[in-house]
């Protein structure tokens, strides 16, 4: 075997499925639509999901969140607090970071 085959057999070993792909996007899509927050503006995705650079497993997604900041221009960091209790309330079994 030359070494074009052991590498592209080492990069279909990596490469994260299309069922995979899918999963990943069903998730990200229901994580977006379960926000709900005073100011809730838009999500946009982010990582290497998004960058077409994912490696097996595909165990995350990484989400911006936009807020307007009219209404947490004083008190920022309440927002990180209540998307993080949100999250954590919605996805219960999920682990989420912030």
């Amino acid at each position: 075997m030359e070494m074009y085959d052991l590498f592209d057999r080492y990069l279909t070993s990596i490469t994260p499925s299309e069922s995979e792909l899918s999963r990943a996007r069903r998730h990200r899509d229901t994580v977006a639509s379960r926000i709900d927050l005073d100011g809730f503006v838009e999500t946009v995705n982010s990582g290497s999901y998004i960058k077409k650079t994912a490696l097996r497993p595909l165990e995350d997604i990484d989400l911006f969140v936009g807020f307007d900041v009219r209404d947490y221009e004083h008190d920022s960091h309440r927002v990180v607090s209540r998307i993080h209790r949100l999250l954590l309330g919605k996805f219960s079994s999920t682990l989420v970071h912030i």
